[in-house]
């Protein structure tokens, strides 16, 4: 039977509230925290590049990370019930890049945060 090839990484946005989640604070490299799902959660896989937008507020990305892998597969690890995936926080931005900075840039400009 062949190997299912696996399909090319892909990059996400996953939205802080910073009345619940200060990304200021809890963003900390090398740490793992679960994150809930809203939408898209059968397409997220692990390895998955996740960027994190703080919602409001000084609105902005914050750092970025990567779905972590349940067993050693493409499927990620779930946590706290279907709802939730595993992210390992890779790096915190010394400066959070900001939604105009974002805007102004002509590859970036539709994205919709």
């Amino acid at each position: 039977m062949a190997k299912e090839e696996r399909r090319p990484r892909r990059t996400w946005i996953f939205q802080g509230n910073p009345k619940r989640y200060d990304l200021r604070d809890k963003l900390v490299p090398g740490e793992t925290e679960a994150w809930e799902i809203n939408a898209y959660r059968d397409e997220i896989q692990a390895g998955d590049i996740v960027y994190f937008w703080r919602s409001s507020g000084d609105e902005a990305i914050f750092g970025w990370g990567e779905v972590a892998p349940e067993g050693g597969d493409d499927k990620p690890a779930l946590k706290a019930g279907r709802d939730r995936i595993a992210v390992e926080y890779k790096e915190r931005f010394e400066e959070p890049i900001p939604r105009d900075v974002i805007r102004a840039d002509p590859d970036l400009a539709d994205l919709n945060i």
